[in-house]
C-alpha cells in the first residue's frame, strides 16, 4: 500500500529555514561519523547590540573548518538572508553564489541563500569558511538551532548578552546527552551562554516525521514581546490595514443569495472565501505577518491565512457580525503560546466569529470543510483571539476521531465468472467527512483532468484491489455540505477461486489509508500517521442459491495505543458481510515503538485477508 501524504511541513519561523537550507543544497548524506564530509569544527557565536539608531539588533558570527574522512568531495558552506537579516559578510575559497530559497507549497519567501562550492581534494586537506550576519529586528531571532547539514565533530555555540539586554532569555529543546553547557560573565560584565557539543549529527528531514521544533536540537529566544499583550499589540498593528472592498455591497449580495437566517449568512460567506480566494502561502519577510487587504485579495483571488482570515472579518463585520482575526499555532508548533510570547508559537491566522454566545472557528485555507468543523491540525490549540484593544486566549475543541471520517459500503453479488472461478460485481456507496472530505476534493482539483478516476480510485484505497471501476459520481463536493458522496460500479475478478467443489473468497476490497508499514533500517525519526480519522467499510455479497457458507473468519478486535481495530463477518440468508472499522486517535509513533507498529498493521492486514469459505449444495 504506497503512502497517501497529505499534511504539509510547515516551517514555524525564519530560524526553521535551515532545515530548508540542508535540503535546497545537497542531499541529506552526512548524518554519521562514518560519513566522508565533516565539519571539524563550528563557532556560531550571537552577540545583542544596539545599532546607531539605538535599535536591538543581533550580530552572528559563524565559522567552520571542513574536512574529509575517505575521498575527495564537493562542500557547500552556506548561510541564508533576507528582509530581516543582512549578510554582512560571506569568506571562503571560491566564489559566492546567491540564490533564493522557495519552498514547495509557498508562493512568496524573501529568503536567499549564500553559498560556495569547494571540491576537498583529498583526506588531510581542509575547507574554512566564515558568515557574519545581523538580525536588523530582534522579534524574527527566534530560534539557534544546533545541528548543521553535515555532521560535526565539534560545536561551540555562544550567546552574549550585556546587561542592557537581560529581558532576552533562552530555552532549551531536545538537546543531546553530553552536551557542557556554562552560564559566565566576561570581563565587560556581559552574560555568556556557551554550549559545547561533540559528535552531532546532521539534521536528518524523513518521511512522516514530527516536525522540526519536536525532536531538532535547538534553543529558543523569547524577550522580544515581554508578554502576549505586547505580541498582541505587534500583532494588531500590522493587521491595522485597508479594509475597504469597493464592490461590498455587489459581493454581499451574491454571498446572502439564499441565505434563510444569520447562520446561513455566516456560513455563505466562508464557503465564498473558501470557493473564490486560493490559498498560497507567504512565509517570510513583513509579508508572512501583515496581512495583504481585502481589496487586494479580492483582485489577485489569492492569499495567505492572514489575508484570507481578514477579508473573512471584513465580510462578516459588514454584516453585522462579531467576527475577530485570530493567531494560533498548529501541531507543528510545539511551543506554548501562552508560556513563550514569540512568533515562533505561531504559524497560522484564522477568523473566529461569535454567534449565538457560541465561537465558530473559520481556516479558509481548507477549502472544502463546513461552517462547525475545525480542521485537525488546530483542533486542540490555544488561539489568540483579538477582543477590543486586549486579546482572549480560547482552547480550540479537539473533535472525536471520528468527526473526520470516510465509508464505502460494497453491494455486490458473487458471479461465476469465464474461468470458471467467481467474480464479485456491484456498486460502492462512499461517504467522506471532514478533513478527508477536503483530503479527497483538494487532492482532485490538483490532479490533471485525464488523471482525476485514476487518482480518486487510489486516494479511495481501491486500486490495488478492484480490476475495474467506472461510472463514478461525486456529490456533496460544495465547502458546504457536510460529506463528500462518491458512488461506483466495479468489479473484482477471482475474488472467489473454486478448488474441488469448494469456493475461497477473498472479501478485502480496499487496503486501509493511512496504516503504512516504517522501513525500520535506517530510521531514526518517530513516525507521524497522517491523520486522526476513522474508517468503517462494510462489503455485502450476495452469494449464489446454489451455493451455502461452510466458514466465516473469527471476530477480530485489537485495541493500541495509536489505532483501535474491529473486523466481524456475518450472514443473513444469502448475504454475508464483511465490517471493518480503524479509528486512528493517536498520530505519534515513538521510534522504539515502530517495529511494534508494523506488527500492528501486519496482523491487521492478515485479519482482513482471512477467507470465507463457501460450499456448493
Amino acid at each position: 500500500m504506497k503512502m497517501r501524504k497529505m499534511l504539509q511541513y510547515r516551517l514555524a519561523d525564519l530560524d526553521s529555514m535551515l532545515v530548508l537550507l540542508f535540503a535546497f543544497l545537497q542531499p541529506i548524506s552526512a548524518q554519521k561519523a562514518d560519513d566522508n564530509v565533516h565539519i571539524l569544527q563550528c563557532n556560531d557565536r550571537y552577540v545583542f547590540k544596539t545599532d546607531d539608531a539605538g535599535k536591538t539588533i543581533v550580530v552572528n558570527t559563524t565559522d567552520y573548518e571542513y574536512g574529509v574522512t575517505q575521498y575527495s568531495a564537493l562542500v557547500q558552506p552556506c548561510a541564508y538572508y533576507g528582509e530581516f537579516i543582512r549578510l554582512d559578510k560571506a569568506q571562503c575559497k571560491g566564489y559566492a553564489q546567491y540564490k533564493s530559497a522557495i519552498p514547495r507549497n509557498v508562493f512568496y519567501d524573501d529568503t536567499k541563500i549564500c553559498y560556495f562550492s569547494y571540491q576537498i581534494p583529498k583526506v588531510g586537506k581542509t575547507l574554512k569558511a566564515s558568515f557574519t550576519r545581523t538580525y536588523l529586528n530582534p522579534i524574527y531571532f527566534t530560534t539557534i538551532p544546533l545541528c548543521e547539514a553535515n555532521y560535526v565533530e565539534h560545536k561551540k555555540i555562544e550567546v552574549i548578552k550585556p546587561k542592557a539586554f537581560q529581558q532576552f532569555r533562552i530555552k532549551e529543546y531536545n538537546l543531546p546527552a553530553g552536551i557542557e553547557k556554562s552560564t559566565t560573565c566576561n570581563a565587560e560584565g556581559d552574560s555568556v551562554f556557551t554550549y559545547v557539543i561533540h559528535s552531532l549529527p546532521a539534521q536528518l528531514i524523513e518521511p512522516n516525521s514530527p516536525s522540526w521544533g519536536y525532536s531538532a536540537p535547538h534553543l529558543l529566544v523569547l524577550g522580544a514581546f515581554q508578554s502576549l499583550q505586547d505580541m498582541f499589540v505587534w500583532s494588531h498593528q500590522l493587521a491595522n490595514v485597508d479594509c475597504s472592498i469597493p464592490n461590498q455591497e455587489e459581493i454581499l449580495r451574491e454571498i446572502q443569495k439564499g441565505a434563510k437566517n444569520d447562520y446561513d449568512k455566516i456560513a455563505n460567506t466562508y464557503a465564498w472565501v473558501q470557493q473564490n480566494i486560493r490559498y498560497l502561502a507567504f512565509e517570510a519577510g513583513i509579508s508572512a505577518h501583515q496581512p495583504a487587504t481585502p481589496a487586494e485579495t479580492i483582485r489577485k483571488r489569492y492569499g495567505d491565512c492572514k489575508a484570507m482570515a481578514l477579508l473573512l472579518k471584513t465580510l462578516l463585520k459588514a454584516q453585522g457580525f462579531d467576527a475577530r482575526q485570530t493567531d494560533i499555532g498548529t501541531w507543528d508548533v510545539p511551543y506554548s503560546l501562552q508560556e513563550n510570547p514569540s512568533i515562533a508559537s505561531i504559524d497560522h491566522a484564522i477568523c473566529t466569529v461569535f454567534y449565538q454566545g457560541k465561537p465558530y472557528y473559520l481556516d479558509a485555507t481548507n477549502p472544502y470543510v463546513p461552517l462547525g468543523y475545525v480542521p485537525d491540525n488546530i483542533q486542540g490549540r490555544m488561539a489568540l483571539i483579538e477582543d477590543a484593544d486586549s486579546f482572549r486566549m480560547n482552547k480550540l475543541p479537539e473533535l472525536a476521531a471520528d468527526s473526520c471520517f470516510s465509508s464505502i459500503t460494497y453491494q455486490t453479488t458473487l458471479e461465476s465468472g469465464d474461468d470458471g472461478n467467481y467474480d464479485i460485481k456491484g456498486k460502492l456507496y462512499s461517504k467522506w467527512k471532514g478533513d478527508m472530505k477536503s483530503w479527497i476534493l483538494v487532492g482532485n482539483d490538483a490532479t490533471a483532468q485525464d488523471e482525476k478516476e485514476k487518482a480518486l480510485v487510489a486516494a479511495m484505497g481501491v486500486d490495488e484491489r478492484l480490476d475495474k471501476i467506472g461510472d463514478i459520481v461525486m456529490t456533496g463536493n460544495r465547502p458546504r455540505d457536510e460529506s463528500l458522496n462518491i458512488t461506483a460500479f466495479f468489479m473484482k475478478k477471482g475474488a472467489g477461486q473454486l478448488v474441488d467443489g469448494t469456493v475461497y473468497l477473498d472479501t478485502n476490497l480496499d487496503e486501509s489509508l493511512f496504516l503504512t508499514p516504517v522501513d525500520t533500517t535506517k530510521r531514526v525519526s518517530d513516525y507521524m500517521i497522517d491523520l486522526r480519522s476513522k474508517e468503517v467499510r462494510d462489503v455485502k455479497i450476495l452469494i449464489p442459491e446454489k451455493m451455502e457458507v461452510s466458514s466465516l473468519p473469527a471476530p477480530y478486535q485489537i485495541h493500541t495505543a495509536w489505532v483501535d481495530f474491529c473486523r466481524t463477518y456475518s450472514q443473513t440468508g444469502n448475504q454475508i458481510v464483511m465490517h471493518k472499522e480503524c479509528v486512528i486517535h493517536h498520530r505519534r509513533v515513538p521510534r522504539s515503538e515502530i517495529p511494534a507498529w508494523n506488527k500492528i498493521i501486519s496482523d491487521w492486514g492478515a485479519a482482513c485477508n482471512e477467507q470465507v469459505v463457501l460450499k456448493e449444495k
